[in-house]
């Protein structure tokens, strides 16, 4: 594992007998590895991965990732989108739910870019061709500079 390139990490509480352990799940290109643990902090990493992960981690932004790895790092789009309609559930102000939902939009925009990467046209507007690798890696860098336009310019919004 510490020598693949991309690696997904994932943990989850598990009770046995009352005794609280966590299920790690690493996933690679080729396979996937289950642990058992008895913590959820970056101790678990070092020991599966070492002192140093080289590759790209792909995972939630929870802390013990981002203290464990200083390299490059994928964070969850799921885990990013459920933050942003957390944020539109709770804002009081119209503008920080328009927001919210303009970011929705762009998310939505991105992820039909990766349907189209991997051949699924169903129910996309338009008539719509599947992309390329090359495609994939530029075709989303204005929706990127939107994305980051967008939480700039609200960036310190009370609300949102």
């Amino acid at each position: 594992m510490p020598r693949e390139a991309v690696l997904n990490v994932d943990e989850t509480g598990w009770r046995t007998n009352g005794d609280k352990r966590w299920i790690w799940g690493l996933v690679a290109n080729q396979f996937v590895f289950y642990v058992m643990a008895c913590t959820r902090g970056s101790e678990v990493l070092v020991w599966l991965l070492g002192a140093v992960f080289r590759g790209i981690l792909c995972c939630d932004r929870w802390v013990v990732y981002l203290t464990y790895h200083s390299g490059r790092m994928q964070l969850c789009w799921t885990h990013l989108k459920r933050n942003i309609l957390g944020i539109a559930d709770y804002a009081h102000r119209a503008s920080a739910r328009q927001s919210c939902r303009d970011a929705l939009a762009i998310v939505a925009r991105l992820f039909c870019l990766w349907y189209r990467f991997h051949g699924d046209l169903r129910n996309r507007r338009g008539n719509p061709q599947p992309l390329d690798g090359q495609q994939l890696l530029e075709k989303p860098i204005p929706l990127q500079k939107k994305l980051f336009a967008l939480a700039e310019a609200h960036l310190d919004d009370v609300d949102s």
